[in-house]
């Protein structure tokens, strides 16, 4: 299991998206809800899910059966619309690559924040986002998975369009865009 800490400065009414990638079934934290389920060509697998806040603090767990390679990460949004606050999402099981995509969707509102996140399954792999705002980059959070991303906004609705990260190695990659 792993714990990720709660991020500073959270707000009621927040939504909070939290993104996990594990050598087995990942099991999410209380109060969360899975918006994407994925398994990438190395048998990992991928979970994206959000909750709004509600006097949050402390740290969110993220468990497996057993101590498998995971890693996961928390995004607090700000603003987003609570009673509905994912607009689409998608997977793509990028395959044994150095240049991970991000999948394209569509959107059907406009001014719609879009995240783009990324996971590697094995070996030391520093990741670079290659669009407008890099969030984060991580390496080896939990045994030896690095994982990036990072964000856009598109005005109107329509397609989101797919996003490229590079790495500095290739392997087996899984990648949503939300």
């Amino acid at each position: 299991s792993i714990d990720i800490p709660a991020p500073s400065g959270i707000q009621d009414d927040d939504v909070l998206l939290l993104c996990a990638l594990g050598g087995e079934p990942v099991n999410l934290p209380s109060g969360f809800t899975n918006i994407l389920t994925g398994t990438n060509g190395g048998g990992d697998d991928c979970r994206v899910a959000y909750k709004i806040a509600n006097s949050e603090s402390g740290a969110y767990t993220v468990t497996q059966t057993s101590n498998a390679r995971l890693t996961g990460s928390i995004y607090v949004i700000r603003g987003a619309n609570t009673s509905g606050p994912i607009n689409n999402s998608s997977f793509s099981d990028t395959g044994v690559t150095s240049t991970p995509t991000a999948p394209s969707h569509s959107t059907s509102e406009n001014d719609c924040l879009n995240i783009r996140w990324t996971a590697q399954e094995s070996a030391n792999t520093d990741l670079t986002a290659t669009q407008p705002t890099e969030i984060f980059t991580t390496l080896t959070v939990s045994d030896k998975i690095s994982s990036a991303a990072s964000y856009d906004t598109t005005a109107t609705a329509g397609a989101i369009g797919t996003k490229a990260f590079t790495a500095d190695s290739s392997t087996n990659f899984s990648a949503v865009s939300v």
